[in-house]
């Protein structure tokens, strides 16, 4: 059974979970609870912040999940044409990145206004993606 919960993430019973591999990129295993395992679309997911050995998945309905895993995990995990790794401590989704603040400490704003850092060990690359992807600006 596939049910749509109020906040937007899709959760799938336990038998159907093996209709869904790694291999698809549209939905990604995000949590697991006593009624199965949460998904999440991938293009829903803003951003991942570092928290130690943990990290915080921020979506695009406002819904925060700590998972148990590292920011280095979910960087190998996550498909490169849609992710990258802005700081040591954050992950952004591309498409969901509203502005990029150079003036003020290069940070980008997020489509949800939170402010994400970019670290000047980063800041190459990603203006090499942001040119790549907006090459007329």
């Amino acid at each position: 059974r596939i049910s749509l919960r109020s906040d937007g993430v899709l959760t799938l019973a336990p038998e159907l979970k093996e209709l869904f591999d790694a291999s698809i990129s549209y939905l990604w295993a995000i949590a697991q609870d006593s009624k199965g395992t949460v998904y999440v679309a991938v293009d829903n997911i803003i951003r991942l912040e570092s928290s130690d050995n943990y990290t915080n998945v921020h979506t695009g309905n406002g819904a925060k999940y700590l998972i148990t895993k590292t920011l280095k995990s979910f960087e190998q995990i996550l498909p490169q044409s849609r992710f990258i790794r802005c700081h040591q401590s954050h992950i952004v989704n591309l498409s969901h990145i509203e502005a990029y603040d150079k003036m003020e400490g290069n940070n980008l704003i997020m489509c949800n206004e939170h402010i994400v850092p970019v670290s000047r060990a980063n800041r190459s690359r990603l203006e090499h993606v942001l040119n790549r992807m907006y090459p007329h600006i």
